[in-house]
């Protein structure tokens, strides 16, 4: 998943849950890491310095599939 999806999935979650009466400071929180974790050229992790996906945006990927 891109970083531009998986923003978006966020987003989604987010707007449903809002929608819904739920708040949650967790929201923000996610975003937060998600943009440290951003891609740079699409091939390596700002962060992290590694490859991209980082393990960082993997495991956020997963828990939100």
């Amino acid at each position: 998943m891109t970083y531009e999806k998986l923003l978006a999935e966020i987003n989604d979650h987010y707007e449903f849950a809002r929608l819904n009466g739920a708040t949650s400071e967790t929201f923000p929180a996610l975003l937060a890491v998600l943009n440290l974790h951003k891609p740079i050229d699409d091939n390596s992790c700002h962060h992290c310095a590694t490859w991209y996906p980082c393990r960082t945006f993997q495991a956020i990927e997963k828990e939100l599939m």
